[in-house]
C-alpha cells in the first residue's frame, strides 16, 4: 500500500506520469489565487476529496469523519468557532452554489487562527484535518442541493480503539501537546506518576515531560520514540505501513524544499553531524562524538530539531502539528540518530527507509509464528489429551509441570562493526495475581552473549538471524491438568522476554528492547447469535417445496458464533493514561480459539417456547462449515 505521506504528496506536487490529479494541488493553487466559490468546491471537493476517497476505498481503510471547525482546540472550550447562519444548514443568504463555495472558503481561511497546522495552503492537505473539512464541505453541499445526508460515523476496532483518523488525532495530538506542558496555568498539566506499562516514557499519558528517571535529552529521544511507535501500531490496525523517516530540515530549506521535479527523484541534503540513512556515519564517525544519549538528545533538540519544524509550516504549530503525519516522518528522522548510534535488534530497508525488526517468537521447527503471539490449550472431548496452538510453539511440552521451551528469533546490526553483548531476560507472569512480580525468571546472567564480526569466534554473527531456546520449568502449567473439568487454560498468562544491546566500551548506549507471548487463561463460552433469513413458512411455501415427504427451506437461519475473551488483568496504569490509547499499549486480547471444521460444529434446535422441549417434526441442520 502507499503511504498517506506519499499519496498526499503526489496529489500535491506530482506531475506526468506520477500525477494522481491534473493540475496537481500546488499548479492549482498557482493558478488559482484569488478562486470563485464554484471553483474552490470544483478542486477540493470533486478533484482532491474524491481522489482520497477513492484511495481510502480502495485500501479498505476507514472514511474520513467530516469536521466543522467548531472545535479547532480540542480541549479548549474557549476557542470555540461557532457556525454561521450560512452554514449551519439554514443556509441564510446563500443562493447559490458559488455562494456557499465563497462560505465554506471564508470559514476555511479563519480557521488558520486557531487550527494552525493550515499555515500553508500548499501543504494544508498533509493534515488529517483538512479532509475532515473537505468532507464537511461536500456534506453540506449535498444538503444545500436538497439530498438525504447521513455523514460518516466514527469508525472503532474490536477494543474500542478509534480509527477514523480526525477524531483519533483529537486525543493524540493533545497527548503531545501536553508532553511540552504548553498549557500553562489555563490547562495544568501534572508529572506522570510512573511511565506507561511496557514503555519507559509517560506515552500516552496526560503529563508533561519528567518524572520518568531520565535526563531531559534522553526523555526527548525516548518518548518521541514510543510516541511514533504508538501511531505505528495505530496505522498498523487498518494495515497501514509504518511513516518513513525524513530529513525535513533538508539543509535548511525544508520539504521538499530546494527539490523540484517529481517527488521519486527528490533527494534529501545533509546536516551534519547528523545522517540520513544507516550508512552515512560508518566512514565519517561523526556521531560518536556524542557521549551519551542524554547528549545526544540535547544536541539535536535544540539544534535541528526546532529548525525542521519551523521550516514546514504544517509541522511548526506544537498545538496542532500531530494532525499531520509528516510530523512523524521528522520525528522518525531524529530517533534514526539514536537508532544509529546504538547497536539495535533490526536492519533497514535502504529502499523503503523502514526498519525490520528481527525480535520474535518462532515455532520450535523454526518456522514463522502464525497470528497472534499468543499460546492456547486445545481439549477436543474426542482427542485422547489435551494439545496446544499454535503446533510446534513450545517443544518438550508437559502441561502437568508446566515445562517446556520457547524459542525466538534475533539479529543485531551495528554501524560501526562492534563486538555487542546481548543479554537476554525471560520472565513468566501471571497477571491477574501480579502483573509486575514475574513467577519464574530466567536470568540474564545465564543469558549472555557476544555478536560479532562473522569467524572471530562469537556466539552469534553481526546481521545474521539466529535462534536462542528458552527451557522454562513451569511457565506452561495447564490449571486442569487431569481434565476434570470441560474449559481449561494456562495458570500464567504471558511471558516477556527482554534484550539489552551494549557496544564494546559504550555503556552509555544501551537499546532495549522485548516482546510478550501470551498463554491463554480464559475459559469463556463463546457468544451465539441468530439470524433468520427466513422466519415465516405458509402453508403454500411448504406445500410447494415438499419432496418425498420433507420441505427443506435452505439458508433460513444463520448461525453466528463468536469466541469471546478478558484480560486476564489491567496493567497498572498510571492516573493520567488516555482510555483512547490503552488498547495501543496492550495490544489486542488473545482468545482460546473455536474449532474449525464442521465435525465440531454448534448443535441447533427448534424447541417449543413454553415446554422448552423440540418441536415435533421439525429440525434444524447446518448446510457448510465456518465461512470465516
Amino acid at each position: 500500500m502507499e503511504s498517506y505521506i506519499d499519496f498526499v504528496t503526489r496529489l500535491i506536487y506530482a506531475t506526468g506520469s506520477e500525477a494522481i490529479i491534473t493540475p496537481n494541488h500546488d499548479d492549482w493553487l498557482a493558478a488559482n489565487p484569488s478562486p470563485s466559490g464554484t471553483a474552490w468546491l470544483d478542486h477540493h471537493v470533486d478533484a482532491m476529496l474524491a481522489t482520497y476517497e477513492t484511495w481510502l476505498s480502495d485500501n479498505e481503510l476507514p472514511p474520513i469523519v467530516a469536521w466543522d471547525g467548531r472545535r479547532p482546540i480540542p480541549w479548549d472550550a474557549a476557542h470555540e468557532f461557532p457556525l454561521g447562519s450560512d452554514l449551519d444548514g439554514s443556509f441564510t443568504g446563500v443562493a447559490t452554489l458559488d455562494d456557499l463555495g465563497s462560505a465554506l472558503q471564508s470559514r476555511y481561511s479563519a480557521l488558520l487562527a486557531d487550527a494552525d497546522e493550515f499555515d500553508d495552503s500548499q501543504k494544508d492537505p498533509f493534515s488529517y484535518r483538512y479532509w475532515g473539512y473537505m468532507k464537511w464541505a461536500s456534506l453540506l453541499r449535498r444538503r444545500f442541493l436538497g439530498e438525504i445526508v447521513i455523514p460518516p460515523a466514527i469508525v472503532y476496532d474490536r477494543d474500542g480503539t478509534i480509527l477514523s483518523a480526525v477524531p483519533f488525532c483529537d486525543v493524540f495530538n493533545e497527548l503531545h501537546w501536553r508532553w511540552h506542558n504548553s498549557g500553562g496555568a489555563s490547562f495544568p498539566t501534572p508529572l506522570p506518576s510512573a511511565p506507561t506499562p511496557g514503555f519507559r516514557s509517560s506515552v500516552g499519558q496526560r503529563a508533561r515531560a519528567g518524572g520518568v528517571g531520565m535526563g531531559g535529552g534522553e526523555e526527548f529521544l525516548i518518548f518521541h520514540r514510543e510516541h511514533f511507535e504508538v501511531f505505528s501500531r495505530w496505522l498498523a490496525r487498518s494495515g497501514q505501513p509504518p511513516v518513513r523517516g525524513i530529513n525535513m530540515n533538508n539543509g535548511g530549506t525544508g520539504w521538499p524544499g530546494s527539490n523540484t521535479g517529481n517527488p521519486s527523484i527528490w533527494t534529501e541534503n545533509d546536516d551534519d553531524p547528523w545522517i540520513n540513512d544507516e550508512a552515512g556515519d560508518t566512514d565519517t564517525n561523526l556521531l560518536t562524538g556524542t557521549t551519551d544519549a542524554n547528549d545526544l538528545g540535547n544536541d539535536v533538540n535544540f539544534g535541528v530539531h526546532g529548525a525542521g519544524h519551523f521550516l514546514n509550516t504544517d509541522i511548526a504549530p506544537i498545538r496542532h502539528n500531530n494532525y499531520v503525519p509528516r510530523f512523524q516522518a521528522w520525528h522518525g528522522w531524529i530517533d534514526n540518530q539514536l537508532w544509529w548510534r546504538e547497536p539495535r535488534f533490526a536492519r533497514w530497508d535502504a529502499e523503503t527507509g523502514l526498519r525490520e525488526r528481527v525480535f520474535e517468537p518462532v515455532l520450535s521447527t523454526g518456522d514463522d509464528w502464525p497470528g497472534l503471539p499468543a499460546i492456547t490449550i486445545i481439549r477436543d472431548p474426542a482427542a485422547a489429551g489435551d494439545t496446544i496452538a499454535p503446533v510446534d510453539a513450545v517443544s518438550g511440552l508437559d502441561m502437568t509441570s508446566g515445562a517446556g521451551t520457547l524459542r525466538m528469533r534475533f539479529l543485531v546490526k551495528d554501524s560501526y562493526d562492534r563486538a555487542v553483548t546481548l543479554r537476554l531476560t525471560a520472565e513468566v507472569f501471571n497477571d491477574a495475581v501480579d502483573p509486575t512480580t514475574s513467577v519464574e525468571t530466567l536470568p540474564a546472567a545465564t543469558n549472555t552473549y557476544i555478536v560479532g564480526d562473522t569467524g572471530s569466534g562469537d556466539d552469534f554473527d553481526l546481521e545474521t538471524e539466529f535462534t536462542v531456546d528458552f527451557t522454562f520449568a513451569n511457565a506452561f502449567e495447564s490449571d486442569d491438568p487431569a481434565a476434570a473439568s470441560a474449559a481449561v487454560g494456562f495458570v500464567n498468562s504471558r511471558i516477556r522476554i527482554s534484550g539489552e544491546l551494549e557496544a564494546a566500551g559504550e555503556p552509555a548506549f544501551v537499546h532495549r528492547d522485548y516482546y510478550d507471548v501470551n498463554l491463554v487463561q480464559e475459559k469463556e463460552a463463546p457468544e451465539i447469535e441468530l439470524f433468520f433469513d427466513l422466519s415465516t413458512f405458509s402453508e403454500d411455501q411448504v406445500a410447494s417445496a415438499l419432496d418425498a415427504g420433507e420441505s427443506r427451506f435452505s439458508g433460513a437461519l444463520i448461525v453466528v458464533v463468536q469466541d469471546r475473551t478478558s484480560r486476564p488483568a489491567e496493567p497498572p496504569w498510571p492516573a493520567e493514561t488516555a482510555d483512547e490509547i490503552k488498547g495501543l499499549v496492550t495490544g489486542f486480547v488473545p482468545a482460546s480459539g473455536l474449532f474449525a471444521d464442521i465435525a465440531h460444529a454448534p448443535g441447533a434446535q427448534i424447541l417449543e417456547e413454553a415446554a422448552d422441549t423440540p418441536v415435533a417434526g421439525l429440525s434444524l441442520e447446518l448446510s457448510s462449515g465456518p465461512l470465516l
